[in-house]
């Protein structure tokens, strides 16, 4: 049998910066981002605290494009992941 995974706190939990891929982030990232109302009830923090906790999401993401526009799956270096860029982007 599966263990029951509590979709909301993966979605809405702090990850460790060295331990997240860009995928990982971003992933989250867009469930957050289409889902707002629903995360911010399941968060319960206040309007200006999860527009800050996303924020900062969004900002790591920024922070680990490449120089060259696109995307690896840790961070700045490494190899580009061309399916990764527009998944990141998304």
């Amino acid at each position: 049998a599966w263990p029951d995974l509590d979709a909301a706190a993966l979605m809405l939990a702090d990850s460790p910066l060295e331990a997240e891929s860009v995928e990982q982030l971003a992933g989250r990232l867009l469930a957050l981002l289409e889902l707002p109302a629903l995360a911010r009830t399941l968060s319960e923090e206040e309007e200006p605290a999860f527009r800050a906790r996303v924020q900062g999401m969004i900002d790591r993401l920024a922070a680990w494009q490449r120089a060259d526009g696109a995307f690896a799956q840790w961070g700045g270096e490494g190899p580009v992941e061309p399916w990764l860029t527009p998944f990141a982007l998304d």
